[in-house]
């Protein structure tokens, strides 16, 4: 599908589990791959990813951002929103 919309990034926070390259939703089950490493010691519950490969015929990747205590709660890795 195209659009004259252009998206900079998405970014998920969510409950999940980070093992063997995936990230495997609590609540949903649902799984991705990532790309990257997951920083296991970092505080919260949430873990924050960037949504990669939405590229037409590209597999959906998530890439580590940081871990928090609350989806409100942005990790300091996060930058700013833009306005």
């Amino acid at each position: 599908m195209r659009n004259n919309v252009g998206v900079d990034r998405i970014v998920v926070a969510l409950r999940a589990d980070c093992d063997d390259g995936f990230a495997t939703a609590m609540q949903t089950k649902q799984r991705w791959a990532l790309d990257g490493a997951v920083d296991a010691a970092a505080p919260g519950a949430w873990h924050w990813f960037a949504v990669e490969g939405l590229e037409l015929d590209s597999e959906i990747r998530l890439s580590w951002i940081g871990a928090s205590t609350g989806p409100g709660d942005r990790p300091a890795a996060l930058p700013l929103q833009r306005r």
